[in-house]
């Protein structure tokens, strides 16, 4: 993306999206064997993921009042239509009927994680311990998608806050909205996930601009010059044609 002229004013991820961000800013000392991917015998809580097209707050209302919900909580507070809880394999299926029966539509997420539930408190010093994490102050802002807040310039509080992504819940619709309030207008997503509908559903009404840098419809350089195109229009400094081949040109003697 430098190499395109895009040199973002702050970072920001979805739950481990914001690993990504500390990572390419020096976040982490040590990164190799969370950049291992072969992460075998490292037990984790058999929870699921459930994802509702509901806001969190009615969801939090939801659990409050159904039954045998103690080990459900919410997850994510992605946008004001999307929220995700995280429990049981039992108390996510009495949750999935109560909304099925309400109308609402769910979708259970592949991963089993137990991040950002206060059910993944007994496994933080393992999870840490096995991934070799240690976090430091990164050298550009990079916002924490849980305190929804830049990350702190002292190791202390940078650790701290780390801690506390795995055992409490995504706030994405806060983390937009306080860095909109900052002053950013432009976001640009590099994965090929969600988030720039998140974002347009946060700040629906409110000037902006979510461009992906990627997009499962069509090839990756495609996908890569619209969103070129869609920073110029949006007044960004880049050349909206770097991408664009170049016709050869041959010296006549």
């Amino acid at each position: 993306m430098r190499q395109l002229g895009i040199h973002p004013d702050g970072r920001a991820g979805l739950s481990c999206g914001e690993w990504a961000a500390l990572t390419v800013t020096g976040g982490f000392a040590n990164v190799a064997r969370l950049l291992n991917y072969q992460h075998v015998g490292l037990p984790l809580p058999d929870l699921v993921y459930l994802a509702a097209a509901i806001g969190a707050d009615v969801l939090r209302e939801t659990l409050a009042t159904t039954q045998r919900m103690a080990d459900v909580a919410v997850s994510h507070d992605n946008s004001p239509s999307q929220s995700v809880a995280c429990g049981s394999i039992e108390g996510i299926e009495i949750l999935r009927e109560v909304l099925k029966s309400r109308g609402v539509i769910t979708q259970e997420l592949a991963v089993r994680s137990g991040f950002h539930v206060p059910a993944f408190a007994p496994h933080v010093d393992a999870m840490l311990g096995f991934l070799e994490l240690e976090v430091q102050p990164p050298s550009a802002e990079v916002w924490s998608c849980v305190s929804a807040t830049p990350f702190p310039r002292e190791k202390s509080g940078c650790a701290q806050l780390l801690r506390r992504h795995f055992v409490e819940p995504v706030n994405f619709r806060s983390l937009v909205r306080s860095m909109h309030a900052d002053g950013y207008r432009v976001f640009i997503e590099l994965g090929s996930g969600a988030l720039c509908a998140m974002v347009a559903d946060t700040l629906d009404g409110m000037p902006h601009v979510a461009l992906p840098a990627a997009h499962h419809s069509r090839p990756g350089l495609e996908s890569l010059q619209r969103a070129l195109l869609g920073l110029w229009t949006a007044h960004v400094d880049v050349d909206p044609f770097a991408l664009t081949p170049r016709p050869r040109t041959h010296a006549v003697t």
